[in-house]
C-alpha cells in the first residue's frame, strides 16, 4: 500500500463524504426507510476510507507533477536516515495512538463509575421506561440509572447505560426516555464510536473532522423526528420546549465521547427545533428534488471511483528519455515476416524486429 493509494483513496472519499452534508441536513431524506440507505451508504464510505486497497480490476492513472513533487519532498533526508516522509508517518501514527489510548482511558472511566451506579428504583420512572422499551422493541434493554446534575445521555453499545437526571417532571422524563431508546434501538452509540475511530486515524483530515460534526446532528435529528412522530401537535411543541429547557440546565455538562447526549449546547439546539419543525411541512419542491438526486449521483459515482481508479506519481529522469517511446493501437503496428518474425512499425517508421509479439503488446494489430 503506497502513499498514492492512501493519498488518492483518502481524496476521492473525503469529496464523496463532503457532498453528502446538504444531504444529512434534509430532515426528509434522514427519515427515509428511517435513514437506514444513508446510513449503509455513510458507513461504506468510512469503511473505503479505513481500508485504502488497490484492488485487482483498479485503474492506476499517472500523476506527472503532484505526486511526484510530493514524493519528491517526502524523500528529503532531515537527519541521517530520517526523511520528511517517515517523520510524517511516525508523528500520523503516534498522535492516532495517543488519542486512540484517551479514548479508552475515558471509556473506562465512565463504564467504572457507571458501572457501580445502582438500577433507579423509583417505581414511576420503570413502569414508564418498561412500557416504552415494549413500545418500541427494544431487544438490547439498557441499564437505567440516575445522577445528580448531569445532562442525559446514553452510554455503551454491547451493554449500554442510559443515565437520567434526577428531579425532573414525569413528562420530560419521558420524552428523555424516547429520545434516548431511538438511539438504543437503531444502534447509534455504536455508529458514534465507529466514527470516533475514523477521526481518530485520519486526525489531520479537517473533512473527516467537518462529516464527524454533521454525523452527530443527523444521530440526533433522526432520534428528534421519530420522537415527533409518535406525538400529537401540543406534545410536539412540549417535546421541543424540554430539548431548551434541558439544554439551559446541563449545557455545562459534556458526556463520554462514546455516548450520545440529549443536549449538546444552545448553536446546536437551534438547529435541531428549526429542523424538527421543517418535519411539518410535507411538501417537496421540485427544484430540491432535482438538487437532491443531482448531488447523491455526484456523491456515488465519486465513491464508486475510489474502487476503479487510482493515481500514482509518475516521472520519467531526462537521461532514460533517450531512445523511448510511446505505443498507439491505432497508429503503430506488426508486419509478419516470411521467417515467421515481427518487424514493429512506429507512426509508420520501422523500429525494430521481434522474434515472437509480447504480451504486453498483443493490442497492436498485426498486418
Amino acid at each position: 500500500m503506497s502513499v498514492s493509494i492512501i493519498l488518492t483513496n483518502t481524496l476521492l472519499c473525503s469529496f464523496a463524504m463532503l457532498l453528502l452534508i446538504p444531504l444529512v441536513r434534509n430532515p426528509k431524506l434522514i427519515t427515509f426507510k428511517n435513514g437506514v440507505p444513508l446510513l449503509v451508504f455513510s458507513s461504506l464510505m468510512y469503511l473505503k476510507l479505513m481500508l485504502p486497497y488497490e484492488f485487482s480490476f483498479t485503474t492506476t492513472l499517472p500523476s506527472k507533477f503532484i505526486l511526484p513533487l510530493i514524493r519528491s519532498i517526502g524523500a528529503q533526508r532531515i537527519i541521517s536516515n530520517i526523511t520528511v516522509h517517515t517523520l510524517l508517518i511516525t508523528i500520523w501514527a503516534s498522535v492516532s495512538c495517543i488519542l486512540f489510548l484517551r479514548m479508552i482511558l475515558i471509556h473506562r472511566k465512565y463504564a467504572k463509575v457507571l458501572s457501580v451506579v445502582p438500577v433507579t428504583k423509583d417505581p414511576k420512572i420503570m413502569a414508564l421506561f418498561n412500557t416504552l422499551c415494549e413500545q418500541k422493541k427494544i431487544k438490547n434493554i439498557p441499564k437505567l440509572i440516575m445522577l445528580d446534575q448531569t445532562t442525559p445521555f446514553v452510554f455503551g453499545f454491547r451493554k449500554p447505560i442510559l443515565v437520567l437526571p434526577n428531579q425532573l417532571s414525569e413528562e420530560m422524563y419521558q420524552f428523555i426516555l424516547l429520545h434516548e431508546l431511538e438511539h438504543v434501538k437503531y444502534g447509534h452509540v455504536f455508529v458514534k464510536s465507529f466514527a470516533e475511530i475514523i477521526m481518530i486515524i485520519y486526525w489531520w483530515n479537517p473533512i473527516v473532522w467537518i462529516i464527524h460534526k454533521e454525523l452527530i446532528r443527523t444521530l440526533e435529528v433522526h432520534s428528534d423526528s421519530n420522537v415527533m412522530k409518535s406525538l400529537d401537535e401540543k406534545n410536539q411543541m412540549n417535546y421541543l420546549n424540554s430539548i431548551i429547557t434541558l439544554t439551559r440546565r446541563f449545557s455545562f455538562n459534556q458526556a463520554s465521547t462514546s455516548a450520545l447526549t440529549f443536549t449538546l449546547n444552545e448553536n446546536f439546539v437551534v438547529y435541531r427545533i428549526k429542523t424538527a419543525l421543517s418535519l411539518t411541512n410535507d411538501k417537496t419542491s421540485k427544484y430540491q428534488f432535482i438538487q437532491t438526486i443531482s448531488i447523491l449521483l455526484v456523491s456515488v459515482t465519486i465513491f464508486i471511483g475510489s474502487f476503479f481508479y487510482t493515481f500514482e506519481g509518475y516521472k520519467v529522469s531526462p537521461e532514460n528519455v533517450e531512445g523511448t517511446f510511446l505505443l498507439n493501437s491505432k497508429t503503430d503496428y506488426f508486419i509478419t515476416n516470411e521467417d515467421q518474425t515481427f518487424d514493429l512499425y512506429v507512426n509508420g517508421e520501422f523500429v525494430i524486429t521481434l522474434p515472437a509479439i509480447p504480451e504486453d503488446l498483443s493490442n497492436l494489430p498485426v498486418k
